[in-house]
């Protein structure tokens, strides 16, 4: 249920307005952090989007709309 809900936002608001997030910790119930970033990982892989897209969902984003966030930590591709 979640890919379809992902695949709606990004068809509607486009990478450059997406955020990665989760519900951490409430979502361990479910799975865990590691296994949601592989989901994200692989959600961006199956839409083909680029590095620059990806790093901006993962973090880009948020720190655009909020300068103040503190540079991002180099995120470790699988």
């Amino acid at each position: 249920h979640a890919e379809s809900l992902m695949d709606e936002a990004l068809a509607i608001f486009g990478p450059d307005r997406l955020l990665f997030a989760s519900d951490w910790p409430m979502m361990v119930r479910f799975a865990d952090y590691a296994d949601w970033v592989r989901a994200v990982e692989a959600f961006v892989t199956k839409h083909f989007l680029s590095v620059a897209e990806t790093d901006a969902i993962f973090g880009g984003n948020a720190r655009a709309a909020n300068p103040r966030l503190p540079p991002s930590i180099k995120r470790e591709s699988k």
